[in-house]
């Protein structure tokens, strides 16, 4: 596949990103950071603003996502639904580049 180049011969900022973000050891961060905006997009409207996916880390080549709950009673709630959510974004992982293996709940 042929690169874009504008008609200066200079390359598109689009072109140059993937590079440039695996030269700054970026492509990581992108990736997580890809993870945590689904967040919303995945879990049931009844979570959207009582949650937020903060961070994920990687140990022993396992990936775990960690949210904050508003509550308790909201932390309960989700936690039976995450193996569901887990899977949701799992869905996504050839566009993120992640396998999340576990979802961890801490409260705000």
């Amino acid at each position: 596949m042929k690169k874009k180049r504008l008609s200066t011969g200079v390359e598109t900022v689009a072109d140059m990103m993937p590079a440039l973000s695996k030269h700054l050891k970026l492509d990581n961060k992108v990736r997580e950071w890809s993870i945590l905006t689904l967040w919303e997009k995945t879990i049931d409207p009844v979570f959207v603003g009582k949650t937020t996916a903060r961070r994920i880390e990687t140990r022993s080549q396992k990936t775990c996502l960690y949210v904050t709950a508003a509550n308790a009673t909201v932390a309960s709630e989700l936690h039976f639904r995450l193996p569901q959510y887990c899977e949701r974004l799992n869905a996504y992982r050839k566009e993120t580049g992640l396998v999340i293996d576990e979802i961890k709940i801490q409260l705000k």
